[in-house]
């Protein structure tokens, strides 16, 4: 896909919350050249469906959400990645 596109956030629903994954968080630049980028979600169809797993979040959410794990509850808490402004890089 184009690496300029901009398009609506795509929105999951996880235990009753919301997380929206924008189009700077979704659309990768891989080094493809042409300024041709990668969108970076898939169905897991053919690659997972052995594994009963129908979407697979991979970079995308893992960039965009914070995870913190609690083995001894079998809980997992996500919260929203601070983004830096660029004139903090």
């Amino acid at each position: 896909m184009d690496c300029n596109v901009t398009y609506p956030p795509i929105t999951f629903s996880i235990n009753g919350h919301q997380y929206n994954l924008t189009s700077d968080v979704l659309t990768m630049d891989i080094g493809l050249g042409g300024n041709q980028c990668l969108f970076a979600l898939w169905s897991g169809k053919n690659f997972m469906q052995n594994f009963g797993i129908d979407w697979a979040f991979n970079a995308p959410f893992i960039r965009a959400y914070c995870h913190s794990y609690d083995v001894n509850k079998n809980q997992l808490g996500l919260a929203p990645v601070k983004k830096k402004k660029k004139s903090e890089l």
